[in-house]
Protein backbone atom coordinates (compact mmCIF):
# COMPACT_ATOMS: atom_id res chain seq x y z
CA UNK A 1 0.00 0.00 0.00
CA UNK A 2 1.11 3.36 -1.01
CA UNK A 3 -1.52 5.76 -0.07
CA UNK A 4 -5.05 4.98 1.28
CA UNK A 5 -7.79 7.54 1.17
CA UNK A 6 -9.70 7.33 4.65
CA UNK A 7 -12.54 9.78 2.70
CA UNK A 8 -14.56 6.52 1.51
CA UNK A 9 -17.36 4.80 3.21
CA UNK A 10 -18.46 2.14 0.48
CA UNK A 11 -16.20 2.90 -2.33
CA UNK A 12 -17.03 1.02 -5.54
CA UNK A 13 -16.01 1.90 -9.17
CA UNK A 14 -13.53 4.04 -10.23
CA UNK A 15 -12.43 6.15 -12.74
CA UNK A 16 -9.40 7.80 -13.50
CA UNK A 17 -8.97 10.91 -15.85
CA UNK A 18 -7.23 11.47 -19.05
CA UNK A 19 -4.57 13.04 -17.74
CA UNK A 20 -3.90 11.04 -14.10
CA UNK A 21 -4.19 13.64 -12.02
CA UNK A 22 -7.52 12.92 -10.15
CA UNK A 23 -9.62 9.96 -9.28
CA UNK A 24 -13.70 9.28 -9.07
CA UNK A 25 -15.21 7.22 -7.08
CA UNK A 26 -18.56 6.58 -6.72
CA UNK A 27 -19.30 5.36 -2.92
CA UNK A 28 -22.36 3.77 -2.13
CA UNK A 29 -23.24 4.75 0.78
CA UNK A 30 -23.71 7.92 1.41
CA UNK A 31 -24.30 8.20 -2.13
CA UNK A 32 -21.82 10.94 -3.49
CA UNK A 33 -18.76 11.01 -6.35
CA UNK A 34 -15.79 12.23 -4.78
CA UNK A 35 -12.86 13.36 -6.45
CA UNK A 36 -9.37 12.25 -5.67
CA UNK A 37 -6.09 13.78 -6.63
CA UNK A 38 -4.19 10.72 -7.43
CA UNK A 39 -1.03 12.34 -5.86
CA UNK A 40 -1.93 11.59 -2.31
CA UNK A 41 -5.82 11.02 -2.64
CA UNK A 42 -6.68 14.06 -0.81
CA UNK A 43 -10.66 14.70 -1.31
CA UNK A 44 -10.66 17.69 -4.34
CA UNK A 45 -14.33 18.00 -4.67
CA UNK A 46 -17.35 15.51 -3.48
CA UNK A 47 -20.68 15.92 -4.97
CA UNK A 48 -23.94 14.28 -3.26
CA UNK A 49 -25.83 12.36 -5.73
CA UNK A 50 -28.84 10.47 -4.03
CA UNK A 51 -29.56 6.43 -4.02
CA UNK A 52 -26.81 4.48 -3.91
CA UNK A 53 -24.56 5.18 -7.15
CA UNK A 54 -22.74 2.15 -8.22
CA UNK A 55 -20.55 2.74 -11.73
CA UNK A 56 -18.83 5.75 -13.12
CA UNK A 57 -16.61 6.28 -16.40
CA UNK A 58 -15.52 9.25 -17.89
CA UNK A 59 -15.34 10.97 -21.24
CA UNK A 60 -12.22 12.84 -21.35
CA UNK A 61 -13.32 14.60 -24.79
CA UNK A 62 -16.50 15.93 -23.38
CA UNK A 63 -14.94 16.24 -19.44
CA UNK A 64 -18.04 14.45 -18.14
CA UNK A 65 -18.61 11.84 -15.86
CA UNK A 66 -21.59 9.30 -16.33
CA UNK A 67 -22.52 7.77 -13.36
CA UNK A 68 -25.54 4.93 -12.69
CA UNK A 69 -27.08 4.32 -9.54
CA UNK A 70 -29.97 1.83 -8.24
CA UNK A 71 -33.22 2.51 -8.90
CA UNK A 72 -32.69 3.34 -12.25
CA UNK A 73 -30.99 6.24 -11.77
CA UNK A 74 -28.12 8.09 -14.31
CA UNK A 75 -26.66 11.03 -13.79
CA UNK A 76 -24.24 13.09 -16.05
CA UNK A 77 -21.96 15.70 -14.43
CA UNK A 78 -19.60 18.55 -16.00
CA UNK A 79 -15.96 17.92 -14.57
CA UNK A 80 -14.53 21.13 -12.72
Amino acid sequence: VVARSEALVEPRTTVMSDDGKSLYVVDYHPGTLVKLRTGNLKTIQDKYLGYHPIGVTYDDATDKLWVAGYGGSVWVLKDK
